[in-house]
């Protein structure tokens, strides 16, 4: 069995190639939990926070297109930004525990 998934920033993965299944679907279950608690403690974050990670995070852009993007003066004042927000995401997803 072959199976594909696709997370909010994790990309696809196929499951069933090479592996045993009980593994990936314990793997796709832990993924499915993770990915869960992510959207969850980012619907909680502002959202210029949000509109920070989804540019970082789930489009892989550099500080540089993320500053070009939100109007900040320099990458460092963009990189700074993005570190505020994953430690407020992280936060988030801490207190969900």
């Amino acid at each position: 069995m072959v199976a594909m998934v696709s997370g909010a920033f994790s990309g696809t993965r196929i499951f069933g190639q090479g592996e045993d299944t009980e593994a990936s679907l314990t793997a796709r279950g832990w993924n499915d939990l993770f990915v869960a608690r992510y959207e969850a403690a980012l619907s909680r974050l502002t959202p210029q926070e949000q509109l920070i990670i989804h540019l970082r995070v789930e489009l892989n852009l550099s500080h540089r297109e993320i500053a070009e993007e939100l109007d900040k003066p320099s990458a460092d004042a963009a990189r700074m930004a993005v570190s505020r927000a994953l430690v407020q995401l992280a936060r988030q997803m801490q207190d969900e525990s």
